[in-house]
């Protein structure tokens, strides 16, 4: 099963970081997953490598 499927299941299962984003990773994936969980959808914000700055993707919240 892979990771958008497991979103849509359970959105709300993992950490929500910045509201109303949330969070996953999983190791040895070097990446973090950023999305926002919608009613009828998921929405992804950001494939994040763990290397750059965090938070680069916030001002696409707004």
């Amino acid at each position: 099963m892979n990771c958008w499927t497991r979103f849509a299941l359970r959105p709300r299962v993992y950490r929500m970081i910045l509201p109303p984003a949330r969070r996953h990773f999983r190791l040895p994936f070097p990446y973090a997953v950023v999305y926002i969980d919608r009613p009828d959808y998921v929405w992804g914000i950001a494939v994040s490598p763990f290397k750059r700055e965090p938070g680069y993707w916030r001002e696409r919240l707004t």
